[in-house]
């Protein structure tokens, strides 16, 4: 994910960008820091909270630092000398620095040398206040912990990225959807007991904004600007709003009081609804996305009625096996067995993590490829800095085992029989980000007692396992 925006190679240069009114001068939450140019040790490190509400991208001009705190977590007053002064922050979260200099002008960056992880270089620093906001890249009221660093040392430099695979492209990061952009496929105002019922609209589902970012919100990809923009009048509900299409689509609704309402599949098809119960009278910005596919759109219909649509009643399973959930996994859910944080070249390697497999969900549901049964929460979730080696995923054990893997651009990778039983994903030219790991098993198990098996991350090419000896 190659995020690096032309006002983050300003800041890494020294070079300020010009701000629109903030709030530098607030009372800083985790305090102030005096330091003289060559300061010991080296760096100075502060623990601090990542993200915040206000979105640089409207409040600070040319600033790509996503969301910040109202006010700055550090006040660092400085004491120049001859060295350079570099900030930067590490965080399990897409973390961004915005800093205020003494000068007045903001100094912006979202991912630095090291990946996700921001830098802002000085490289003659004047003595003065510097007002240190550390934020988030995407949206929501999770605030990650992170570490604030400050060093005389000269910055690291960026590594070189490698060459994306042909199939692959990497996926350019876009801002978040916009609710105050004009609807792209018009107005309707409505109000309680409306006729006729169901009132419905052709829109396009799709687009090139992740909605990944938005807490509460399954994935699913839309354009920046609301689909259809709904002027609620008041009167009883419930208000429900479906989608029919023959593509995957998904719905992100934002409400009068400014809350988020999302669905991908529900009654068990993939047509997303969102039921109001009570509706507030006010406006509805209403966004038509597609599930795992970014930037292409697909015709659709928006439904707006006082009951859900109908549903056709399931085929019976020709087996009286219980069937598995036709529905996706929840990659937001907390990771069952943890979260690792790996950087190219981590020790030891392999790194192992005990782990039961399976699940209640229909892993076919993520695409070609997939198969088995996994959980609705990923077993593990790996934030990876990558290098040049390859990124290799397996599992061990005497289960019969699939993986289902979201990598960094969203995408499924999915993986059943490589070595014997044992499934294993390997990615030859891995991206920095974020991967979500479920370890399924082939078939239906007991929910009672699951397999326990062993996931194993490595960088080295792992070779299949010797069959065992045959008995004579």
């Amino acid at each position: 994910m190659n995020r690096f925006t032309a006002a983050a190679a300003l800041a890494l240069a020294g070079v300020a960008i010009p701000a629109a009114a903030q709030s530098p001068t607030a009372a800083p939450t985790n305090g102030v820091v005096a330091l003289r140019g060559g300061f010991a040790p080296d760096p100075h490190e502060v623990r601090v909270q990542a993200g915040g509400p206000v979105y640089t991208g409207t409040a600070l001009t040319g600033c790509a630092a996503g969301y910040i705190p109202d006010a700055p977590q550090v006040r660092v007053d400085y004491t120049a000398g001859d060295r350079p002064l570099t900030i930067s922050a590490d965080s399990e979260g897409d973390a961004t620095l915005a800093v205020h200099a003494p000068d007045g002008r903001w100094l912006c960056n979202d991912d630095g040398p090291d990946g996700l992880d921001p830098q802002v270089s000085i490289p003659t620093p004047a003595s003065g206040a510097y007002a240190i906001f550390v934020g988030r890249y995407g949206e929501g009221t999770e605030r990650p912990a992170a570490t604030l660093r400050l060093s005389n040392a000269a910055p690291a430099a960026r590594q070189a990225e490698p060459e994306p695979e042909p199939d692959a492209p990497p996926t350019p990061r876009t801002p978040p959807p916009d609710p105050d952009l004009p609807p792209a496929q018009g107005t309707l105002e409505l109000r309680g007991g409306f006729s006729p019922d169901p009132r419905t609209l052709p829109v396009q589902a799709g687009g090139p904004t992740d909605t990944a970012g938005i807490e509460g919100c399954n994935g699913g990809f839309v354009s920046q600007a609301p689909a259809v923009r709904l002027t609620w009048g008041g009167g009883a509900g419930p208000l429900v709003m479906s989608v029919s299409s023959q593509a995957d689509t998904t719905l992100a609704v934002r409400s009068p009081t400014g809350a988020w309402t999302c669905n991908d599949d529900s009654d068990a098809s993939l047509d997303p609804q969102v039921t109001l119960p009570t509706p507030v009278a006010g406006r509805y910005d209403i966004f038509v996305g597609r599930f795992g596919v970014q930037g292409d759109t697909a015709p659709a219909t928006l439904r707006l009625s006082r009951t859900p649509p109908p549903v056709a009643a399931p085929e019976p399973e020709p087996s009286a096996a219980p069937a598995a959930i036709r529905r996706r996994p929840t990659p937001a859910l907390r990771p069952t067995y943890g979260a690792l944080t790996l950087r190219t070249g981590f020790k030891p390697d392999p790194v192992t993590v005990a782990v039961h497999a399976g699940g209640p969900l229909d892993a076919t549901m993520l695409g070609e490829g997939c198969a088995g049964v996994i959980a609705d929460a990923p077993s593990v979730r790996l934030a990876f800095t990558a290098g040049a080696h390859p990124l290799s995923i397996s599992v061990r054990g005497q289960a019969d085992t699939t993986l289902a893997i979201r990598g960094p651009d969203g995408r499924f990778t999915c993986n059943d029989d490589s070595d014997g039983l044992n499934p294993r994903v390997t990615y030859q030219r891995p991206r920095s980000g974020r991967y979500d790991v479920w370890v399924g098993t082939f078939g239906a198990v007991n929910p009672a007692a699951p397999p326990a098996v062993t996931l194993r991350v490595s960088e080295m090419v792992e070779l299949p396992s010797e069959p065992a000896p045959s008995a004579e």
